[in-house]
């Protein structure tokens, strides 16, 4: 999924596409929030569910402790991109 290639490089993910798109790549297609129900998709296994559900909670707290940092510098300093 080219969402996550951004999310395995970090802080130079974020750098390379930007913190909106670093976010929102991933949420375009994996998110609990949309009408379609992607747990339920054949084309992940459980595993890559359960997985995929990690990251989904991982961006979702990063989005929820960092709202004002609307700078690529600034979501990095946050150590997010670490974490993710």
């Amino acid at each position: 999924m080219e969402a996550l290639v951004a999310l395995s490089e970090g802080d130079s993910g974020v750098r390379s596409v930007g913190v909106g798109d670093y976010v929102n790549l991933f949420f375009d297609v994996i998110d609990d929030d949309i009408p379609w129900q992607w747990r339920d998709w054949s084309c992940f296994t459980p595993e890559e569910v359960e997985r995929l559900g990690a990251v989904h909670g991982l961006l979702q707290a990063a989005c929820a402790v960092t709202p004002g940092h609307d700078t690529d510098d600034d979501f990095i300093a946050s150590g997010w991109p670490g974490r993710i």
